[in-house]
């Protein structure tokens, strides 16, 4: 990652982390964090709440779910 991107997210290069820790969990809702941004593709943790989900949509890149 880049140090713009070290110091959003704390995370270190080849660091061992727990990403359940890097966003909360809302009730009714679905909650994102992007931890990594940049132009050959960005890396975006979710949170769900049960019922809850994505609505279809296209995207530049490749997603993994």
């Amino acid at each position: 990652m880049s140090g713009e991107n070290n110091r959003k997210t704390g995370l270190e290069p080849a660091g061992k982390f727990n990403l359940a820790g890097l966003l909360d969990y809302q009730p009714d809702s679905v909650v994102s964090r992007t931890i990594i941004d940049r132009a050959s593709g960005t890396v975006t943790l979710f949170s769900f709440d049960a019922g809850q989900g994505l609505s279809e949509h296209t995207a530049p890149f490749d997603a993994l779910v």
